[in-house]
């Protein structure tokens, strides 16, 4: 076969058979075996050719009571032609059981391993992990059917060795009441313990919000919520409160305007022993723009960017760059790796911080939408500043900053295709930017098939 999608397109070819066994018994079982070779074509890159290789067998039991899986999953993936080629290998095992108390209580029980491994063509050593997962998950359901009162359970506990070491456990409690038709009443309690590598991120976090629908056209949001965070050098505490107006309107011709102003004030107290801190596993996918991570002031040495499931760790210099826009740290995707444009990646770094301070952060937000003619025409207005003030008469801060965003953007759907233009302006202590983006997509039958333009 021969596929194409917004980045890439290739030929295919792959042998498939799956099927399931004693069907009309409370046990089926199934399988899959499966055997695929491509050729992928990047367009402005390097094309190569990728082999997966999957195996799989399951076993289900049916009943009321308690209807209970058993999977087991293996897969392998080979690439050739790429500036480091990789072999990635997988297997899982996975059993989960659920259980029903009437509409009153739904619950829910997993366990899996999972053992991965990468190789590398060339002398790079190879990556392997064990990871074990366990999870236990419980619904309960009160009131009547118009205003359910739930209380949502979860329970979480994972492990991995090998060239990883980690071990987190999560329990989150979530209460939500609906006293009346317009109020929604939320209280949720979260603790989450995490240690990978010997970096320890514990985060304890309580939160409460109303929310009040008048007719269906302007909902208000209040919440108020306290954070804790301990790491190896120490701790921050942040307490918070928001007040959000989300409003909508249908007008004559098919119209609505959207509007929605906001208000979030944070208060921070953080006792460091060193000026840095760590992130794990943060989550960033692949543009045809600028992929900046999060955080300002990262050590670039401490960048690790892995595949969104962590099995395939990318090399700096043959699979990405990074490059320090000011304060910011840019992702830059280099032409001889996979990583075609809505990747997902998962990132691990260091950021710098002031150690010992007590500030404040304000932020507020407005954003306009006006949509036209059946949203053949949108309109979007929208307008962001981020304040940081240390609550304290002593200005010494390092990496405080204040910023501001503006957006402009007029776009237009229309029969095959679409057109828009954006101007953003955002500019910073550290950094100033403003850009106009233009695009237009066409999509035409031609002949026994399709012609798409994208600019």
């Amino acid at each position: 076969g021969r596929g194409n999608d917004r980045d890439w397109e290739g030929v295919r070819g792959d042998f498939y058979l799956d099927g399931r066994l004693f069907d009309k018994s409370p046990a089926p079982a199934s399988f899959l075996t499966s055997y695929a070779q491509e050729r992928v074509l990047v367009p402005f890159g390097r094309d190569y050719d990728r082999t997966v290789t999957s195996n799989s067998v399951g076993l289900q039991l049916h009943n009321d009571y308690l209807p209970a899986s058993i999977l087991y999953r293996s897969n392998e993936t080979q690439t050739d032609g790429l500036s480091l080629d990789r072999t990635q290998t997988v297997e899982e095992m996975r059993f989960q059981v659920s259980h029903r108390v009437y509409n009153l209580s739904q619950s829910g029980f997993s366990a899996s391993r999972m053992r991965n491994a990468t190789t590398y063509a060339n002398s790079l050593p190879a990556l392997e992990s064990d990871s074990y997962e366990v999870a236990v998950t419980n619904q309960l359901t009160l009131g009547n059917v118009a205003r359910p009162h739930t209380l949502d359970s979860r329970y979480r506990l994972s492990s991995e060795t090998g060239s990883r070491q980690s071990q987190r456990s999560l329990w989150e409690e979530r209460l939500r009441l609906v006293p009346g038709k317009a109020l929604t009443v939320t209280a949720a309690h979260t603790l989450d313990r995490d240690e990978t590598e010997g970096q320890r991120r514990d985060r304890q976090r309580e939160e409460f919000s109303l929310e009040h629908r008048l007719f269906s056209s302007l909902v208000t949001r209040v919440q108020a919520d306290l954070e804790k965070r301990q790491y190896n050098n120490g701790e921050e505490q942040t307490r918070g409160g928001a007040l959000n107006l989300n409003y909508t309107k249908q007008l004559p011709g098919d119209s609505r305007l959207g509007l929605n102003l906001g208000r979030r004030v944070a208060m921070t107290d953080r006792d460091l022993a060193s000026n840095e801190l760590t992130v794990v596993a943060e989550t960033l996918m692949v543009t045809d723009g600028r992929d900046f991570l999060e955080q300002n002031f990262i050590v670039p040495s401490t960048v690790r960017v892995f595949s969104a499931d962590r099995l395939i760790l990318y090399q700096e210099g043959i699979d990405f760059e990074l490059e320090v826009v000011g304060a910011r740290t840019e992702l830059l995707v280099l032409d001889g790796a996979a990583i075609p444009t809505g990747t997902v990646l998962s990132v691990d770094y260091s950021y710098r911080v002031d150690p010992s301070i007590d500030y404040t952060t304000t932020t507020d937000n407005l954003n306009v939408t006006l949509n036209t003619l059946g949203n053949t025409w949108e309109m979007r207005f929208n307008y962001g500043r981020s304040r940081q003030e240390p609550d304290g008469p002593d200005p010494g801060s390092l990496y405080l900053s204040n910023t501001r965003f503006t957006l402009v953007g007029l776009d237009h759907n229309f029969d095959g295709g679409s057109a828009g233009v954006h101007y953003e302006d955002m500019r910073s202590d550290w950094q100033n930017q403003q850009s106009i983006v233009g695009n237009l997509f066409r999509r035409r039958n031609l002949f026994a098939g399709q012609l798409a333009l994208r600019l």
